[in-house]
């Protein structure tokens, strides 16, 4: 029997705050190569001063888990939070990009596209190389919202 993105998504959040949750993406994706971005605006207005949870697509070396949370200060700081492990930094706009720099070695500054799916925000790593493809690497809600991650219209 398959899990839908979506029953995978609720039980990843309720599992969530359990700290046990295990990630599955399904077929919901945004296609990146038909579909425009989240703009400038919608994406400040989505970040900023808000916090996320969410879970990466990959597990991060010297990370326990694949799920987050990060607060995105209107003042241009970040905290990320993955189990007990508490990082910070900064963020900024890029075009229609977030950019982050983490104070930490561990944790790669990088900039990242954002695709909406109802309340869920995709997070896709920008392609920097003709080489290497741009990357879905999260998903994540506004803390305190119930996911719904509806599928594209037909």
């Amino acid at each position: 029997m398959r899990v839908t993105f979506l029953s995978a998504f609720i039980l990843g959040f309720t599992l969530l705050s359990r700290g046990d949750v295990s990630w599955a993406q399904d077929l919901f994706l945004p296609d990146i190569e038909q579909e425009k971005p989240l703009g400038r605006e919608d994406v400040k207005s989505l970040f900023s001063g808000k916090t996320h949870i969410g879970s990466y697509n990959f597990e991060i070396q010297n990370f326990k888990g694949i799920n987050f949370e990060e607060l995105t200060k209107e003042d241009g700081t970040v905290i990320h939070k993955m189990g007990a492990r508490v990082d910070t930094g900064r963020w900024s706009m890029k075009g229609h990009k977030i950019c982050f720099e983490y104070d930490s070695p561990d944790l790669y500054g990088t900039c990242l596209s954002y695709y909406q799916r109802g309340n869920c925000i995709y997070h896709f790593l920008e392609a920097q190389t003709d080489i290497i493809s741009s990357q879905f690497t999260a998903v994540s809600v506004v803390k305190g919202e119930v996911p719904r991650c509806d599928p594209p219209m037909s």
